[in-house]
């Protein structure tokens, strides 16, 4: 006697969905999730600012390095001027990134930028009023042409090379001091960020931070 064929088949892997294909539930913010998510941009206001600051310090420096560069064409001193603001910009813009993407170690970046800046702001005001001191007469030409100018011109050299060294002296000095300020603003940033990262929650952050390009 056979036995009969069983009118039961068995169900395929189609007719059952998997745990991939189960759409996964969409997440839920309460009120207290949005609370939090307020109280981490109140508390990111000082970074964002920072990042503010060094977006238009990055620009300002690429855009005197665009108009350095016909003197560099021309000039050792032009060169350096232009290639030292190019760095700068370069490693402004750099900093910023990472103020936006919460890196502790930005700030201490941005100032040792700002510290590299003053250098070549103060190398090119030291070179000029150099130049301006002990460089050839303005009035050469027309000392040579008409030598009994030189008693007449003489005591005006002397006024125009005085205030030339002066006036890149203090260009210099003032420069100098604003950059060290600078200095100071972007090295206390760091402790906003610290805090900011311990403080806040993980998903908070995993918002903030802005995916890096593949």
């Amino acid at each position: 006697m056979t036995a009969a064929p069983s009118t039961v088949t068995a169900a395929t892997s189609a007719d059952v969905p998997s745990r991939e294909n189960a759409a996964a539930p969409e997440p839920v913010l309460t009120d207290e999730h949005f609370a939090q998510r307020d109280a981490a941009r109140q508390r990111r206001t000082k970074i964002d600012r920072a990042a503010y600051v060094a977006t238009v310090s990055a620009w300002s420096l690429a855009a005197f390095a665009a108009l350095s560069l016909p003197f560099a064409l021309f000039s050792v001193k032009g060169a350096f001027v232009a290639i030292g603001l190019a760095v700068c910009a370069f490693f402004e813009f750099r900093g910023r990134n990472g103020l936006k993407q919460l890196d502790p170690a930005a700030p201490i970046r941005l100032a040792w930028n700002q510290f590299a800046l003053a250098c070549v702001i103060a190398g090119y005001c030291a070179w000029s009023a150099y130049a301006a001191w002990t460089g050839p007469s303005p009035y050469a030409q027309a000392v040579a042409a008409s030598p009994e100018l030189a008693d007449t011109l003489a005591p005006l050299e002397d006024l125009i090379r005085q205030v030339t060294a002066a006036t890149y002296g203090l260009v210099g000095v003032l420069s100098v001091a604003f950059q060290v300020g600078a200095i100071a603003y972007y090295r206390t940033r760091r402790k906003h960020i610290v805090n900011y990262v311990a403080q806040t929650p993980a998903w908070v952050l995993a918002l903030d931070r802005p995916r890096k390009a593949a």
